[in-house]
């Protein structure tokens, strides 16, 4: 993934938490930090932004596959 895609994602998900938290002032470090840490997880974990491999998965154990 491209630098500028990944800090665009960052972006997206810091001002989702931001949003969440009641658009206090003063946080957006503290979302940015936030979402970095959840950006840093996905890629450690190597699932898709979407999470479709887990969904899958999670449909074929439901299915009894």
């Amino acid at each position: 993934m491209h630098l500028a895609e990944r800090n665009q994602w960052i972006g997206k998900r810091a001002y989702a938490l931001w949003e969440a938290a009641g658009r206090p002032d003063g946080k957006s470090a503290e979302h940015w930090h936030q979402a970095v840490e959840e950006r840093n997880a996905l890629e450690r974990s190597r699932a898709s932004i979407d999470g479709a491999e887990i969904l899958a998965r999670l449909g074929r154990q439901a299915s009894g596959g």
